[in-house]
């Protein structure tokens, strides 16, 4: 949900099948973020967003790649984690 509303990306547009990229990159985001904050497995979080734990694998691998080369990724990252540990 904070992704969800941080990027304005309706919950069910992220749980959804589009590949439209902006929808791509907030589930992306949303996997890559419960799994570095929580102890939630690959599976639960796949099953989540109808994929599987092999999905949430190349979210968290593509996520920590942009954050070296996307400034605005690595600002809504660190903004993220901010509204998480509030």
């Amino acid at each position: 949900k904070l992704v969800s509303n941080y990027l304005h990306i309706p919950i069910s547009l992220l749980k959804a099948k589009t590949r439209k990229r902006e929808v791509v990159y907030a589930r992306h985001l949303t996997m890559s973020t419960l799994r570095s904050q929580t102890k939630i497995s690959l599976v639960t979080i796949g099953k989540a967003f109808n994929r599987d734990h092999t999905s949430v694998i190349h979210a968290m691998d593509h996520i920590r790649d942009l954050i070296f080369s996307d400034p605005i990724v690595k600002r809504d990252v660190e903004n993220i984690t901010k509204l998480i540990e509030q």
